[in-house]
């Protein structure tokens, strides 16, 4: 019988290219800064546009994101990111955190987030999201979707009246 192979979990031993050509790098988005890990360089900088900015420079030619939805937070970091031709995937937050799962790896902090993000993208190869809309747009499907959610509120109020 082969002998059994270890999982890497020593963040040093941590290699994102080990399963494809593509430069993966994760990036764990919060409401106040961005954790990111990715071919030895990690770091963290403020999620607003010089902290984007600060990050995209610091990324190798050829760097493909892979960058945890996280309720619009995200949003920024996107946008410029694909201003500037930077490949990126915007993935479920679930299915990493089952992966991480899978890969022995329990804990839950910023860093962690980063490195796991990118090892997913090296083992999953996610393909590149499309280019996103303009920000006017995603002002418009804000706004539809809280007149569609209040619309939808008001129905269920008026029809539990008729049936009381």
């Amino acid at each position: 019988m082969p002998p059994r192979r270890e999982l890497v979990t020593n963040k040093a031993e941590f290699n994102p290219n080990f399963m494809s050509e593509k430069i993966y790098f994760g990036v764990d988005v919060c409401k106040e800064s961005l954790a990111f890990c990715g071919a030895g360089v990690a770091g963290q900088v403020a999620n607003n546009a010089p902290g984007v900015r600060r990050l995209l420079a610091r990324l190798p030619k050829g760097a493909h994101l892979i960058i945890e939805a996280s309720g619009g937070y995200e949003r920024e970091l996107v946008r410029v990111a694909q201003q500037s031709a930077v490949q990126l995937s915007v993935v479920n937050p679930r299915q990493v955190r089952d992966f991480a799962r899978g890969v022995g790896r329990l804990a839950k902090t910023d860093p962690i987030d980063a490195e796991m993000l990118a090892r997913f993208g090296a083992a999953v190869n996610p393909p590149p999201d499309a280019p996103c809309p303009l920000p006017q747009s995603w002002c418009c499907r804000s706004w539809s979707a809280r007149v569609s959610n209040w619309l939808n509120n008001a129905l269920c109020s008026y029809n539990s009246r008729l049936s009381t």
